[in-house]
């Protein structure tokens, strides 16, 4: 990729400027914009469309069980997304607050205990919104139910769970905030 030197691309009058190049490995022309300090920003459509159908289809073949799943989106608050977008580790342990809850909710409703039934979620981080505004927020997808032992731990069988109900979902919304320190 060429290298790009604010100073030859600023008018002077904005902020940023913009230069086409092709990506090398896809042929692609693009636009990356150049930032007042020289440092390189943009994407390749076409690479982007490319990983996200190859993660699903990675997700789809060889992670995901056969069994129902369910999506659940966090999205953070305004006072929260420029700390959760800045800080890794605090957004790791905010994702963690909010896998622990969601989890404990479907082992309840199953009839059971975190420590008798097991679940699990894939999440995908998303840090922007439509408008390419910072918007940190979580795409969980949880297995719509859990899996149990029989008595004797020789076999494991799913056992699927209603949808939440909107009283579940307002107490489940709850929770997270509280846990996180938002109540």
């Amino acid at each position: 990729m060429n290298t790009l030197n604010a100073a030859d691309w600023s008018t002077g009058s904005c902020a940023c400027a913009v230069m086409p190049v092709t990506l090398s490995d896809c042929s692609l022309l693009v636009v990356p914009t150049v930032g007042a300090l020289g440092e390189r920003r943009g994407f390749c459509p076409s690479c982007g469309a490319r990983r996200m159908a190859d993660s699903a289809a990675l997700l789809v073949d060889e992670v995901l069980p056969q069994q129902p799943m369910r999506q659940w989106v966090l999205s953070a608050p305004f006072q929260l997304r420029f700390l959760l977008a800045s800080q890794p580790a605090i957004m790791g342990k905010v994702l963690g607050i909010v896998y622990r809850a969601i989890a404990t909710h479907i082992s309840k409703k199953a009839g059971h205990t975190k420590t008798t039934a097991h679940t699990g979620a894939v999440t995908l981080i998303q840090r922007f919104g439509g408008a390419i505004n910072l918007n940190v927020h979580f795409h969980m997808l949880f297995l719509d139910g859990v899996y149990i032992e029989d008595k004797y731990g020789s076999a494991v069988r799913f056992q699927w769970i209603k949808s939440p109900t909107s009283d579940e979902l307002a107490r489940l919304t709850h929770t997270i905030a509280k846990r996180i320190g938002l109540r």
